[in-house]
């Protein structure tokens, strides 16, 4: 495990794609922390203000979409250059490949959401005049505080759904635009089904991601006040998808 895992690292940053989504990521992650903080200081004589809040919600979009993409292409990219059979004769346990990307790249991906968080806050916090709460920093706000820790971890679990989306479609395009239309929330449609719908929707995938970083517990239905509910609801779905896609790896040919 310790070799394939070397082998993927080495692949990994190897991989231009990589860096220049990486450095996408930050760059939206910046851009986003100037602009809700310099926002207010528009109008004449208003200051500018910090607020944790309004910053860590708008870091679920654009920085996950990317996020997104990488996780996927780490498992995609392989098989538009058919580099996929080396590396199966190479490690013939296919499931242990696929471990290793997902262990690999969930750390990853979880550190640039850590360490790009923590850059938003302190650049929005030299850029205040003031900060929302009265907090001395803005990492002093219970928001940035839930986020420093939530945020990894729901990223990580995205790579998990991410990589099983990939296994089963093996393809780039397809697997970032299924992935993309249910992130952006054509999944909270099943609300619209007579009768079910608003307690169904609980239990779509990316309506609980949203509603387990945001910090918002169901207003009703079967998971009513419970946000923890909806971590799990979203690491079942993520958890089902792997696995189909690791038995579909193994039982397919390469």
């Amino acid at each position: 495990m310790l070799n394939v895992l070397r082998a993927e690292w080495s692949k990994l940053t190897s991989t231009k794609s990589f860096w220049w989504t990486t450095a996408l990521f930050f760059v939206f992650t910046l851009v986003w922390a100037w602009l809700v903080t310099t926002a207010t200081s528009l109008f004449e004589g208003a200051p500018a203000i910090a607020d944790a809040a309004a910053l860590v919600s708008g870091l679920q979009w654009l920085n996950l979409s990317v996020l997104m993409i990488q996780a996927i292409m780490v498992v995609t990219t392989e098989y538009r250059y058919n580099l996929q059979v080396p590396v199966y004769l190479a490690t013939p346990k296919r499931e242990v490949v696929a471990a290793a990307k997902l262990l690999l790249y969930a750390v990853v991906a979880a550190v640039i959401m850590l360490v790009g968080l923590a850059a938003a806050l302190l650049l929005a916090g030299l850029l205040a005049d003031e900060i929302h709460g009265g907090y001395t920093t803005l990492f002093s706000d219970p928001a940035a505080q839930r986020a420093l820790w939530a945020f990894p971890l729901g990223t990580a679990l995205l790579v998990l759904f991410s990589q099983g989306l990939a296994l089963l479609l093996r393809q780039s395009a397809g697997s970032i635009a299924v992935g993309l239309i249910l992130f952006w929330g054509i999944d909270t449609m099943v609300q619209l089904i007579p009768k079910i719908g608003s307690d169904a929707v609980h239990f779509s995938p990316f309506y609980a991601l949203r509603g387990w970083l945001g910090d918002i517990p169901a207003a009703d239905g079967p998971l009513e006040g419970n946000v923890w509910g909806y971590l799990f609801v979203f690491m079942g779905w993520g958890l089902a998808l792997w696995i189909l896609g690791v038995v579909s790896l193994v039982k397919r040919d390469a």
